[in-house]
């Protein structure tokens, strides 16, 4: 069976580097990538109610989760957009940039029809000297997503970076070093703002919401081959009596029930993405043999994983 392919930027479909995909709003190769006119894409996306194909390597699927193989810089510019990244829900509102690092698993839960976003997207490949340094080094391991409300002068000079970008890649031939810079620049300027946030912001993060975050943490990392919640408390320096606790009163939810989430997300990524057959993906996820697997995903979400992975 033909897996759907994960909203990408490139690597799978896109081989040769001198060669990219043009159209009226999308720019790609094979490290690289910007979608700087989301607008009629969500409106054609919604009309469909569930799913779209665009043009190229794409395809979009609403309630689907998917892991990212290059990270993003999104650009929200008018409406609303609902997401799950790595368990948390967040909703994007206008004036505001989200960065996603390489390797989270995300999932669109809405997407208001009136929004309208820039999105790019690159792989480690493309940019290898940033990994050098330090002041941009959150792109690559800062482990939960970072949405930051922009001021009416830091939106201008934002969409000004995705301008030039764009701008850029018009050209018939593709100025790599050009662009490769311009994502440095664009990368540190968001650091800039970065800090210039948490310096003036007055919100306070309490010790039980620094603790949740640490678990949820560790529960991405972990989860495939720890469930237990001993295994958690530990690395947190807590018993498990407490770390339930903690977690349930900032939360609503036990430990337990976060853990069989991420397992649950993983398994869908695998279900809908890799060429893995159903004892293979129990495999993976380390069930004991194929027949649990199945009747955990059916308690979970209600259907069966040949269900889920034929819809």
């Amino acid at each position: 069976m033909d897996k759907v392919k994960p909203l990408d930027f490139s690597i799978t479909s896109v081989n040769d580097s001198s060669k990219a995909f043009r159209t009226d709003y999308i720019f790609l190769t094979n490290e690289f990538g910007i979608l700087y006119d989301m607008s009629h894409i969500i409106q054609n996306l919604l009309s469909t109610h569930r799913s779209m194909e665009l043009p190229g390597p794409f395809f979009f699927r609403l309630n689907q989760p998917y892991r990212l193989r290059e990270g993003r810089i999104v650009l929200l510019l008018q409406g609303q957009v609902t997401i799950r990244y790595n368990l948390i829900e967040y909703t994007v509102y206008p004036s505001q940039i989200l960065v996603v690092p390489i390797g989270s698993i995300v999932e669109i839960i809405h997407v208001r029809p009136d929004t309208i976003l820039r999105m790019t997207g690159f792989s480690p490949s493309f940019t290898p000297f940033a990994r050098r340094d330090e002041h941009i080094e959150y792109y690559w391991g800062y482990k939960q997503s970072l949405i930051i409300p922009l001021s009416e002068n830091e939106l201008e000079i934002a969409d000004g970076y995705f301008k030039l970008i764009w701008n850029t890649v018009q050209a018939e031939e593709f100025y790599r070093d050009a662009v490769q810079h311009l994502i440095v620049a664009f990368l540190h300027y968001i650091n800039y703002i970065r800090r210039e946030f948490h310096s003036t912001s007055d919100v306070r993060i309490t010790h039980q919401d620094e603790l949740f975050n640490r678990f949820i943490s560790l529960v991405n990392k972990h989860s495939i081959r720890e469930r237990n919640v001993g295994f958690y408390a530990d690395k947190l320096c807590l018993t498990p009596r407490y770390l339930n606790t903690v977690i349930r009163q900032v939360s609503g939810q036990t430990v337990m029930d976060w853990i069989n989430q991420a397992i649950i997300i993983e398994a869908k990524v695998l279900l809908k993405h890799d060429n893995l057959l159903i004892y293979q993906v129990a495999d993976k996820l380390n069930f004991s043999n194929p027949s649990f697997f199945c009747k955990f995903f059916k308690r979970m979400t209600g259907k069966t994983p040949q269900e889920y992975q034929g819809s």
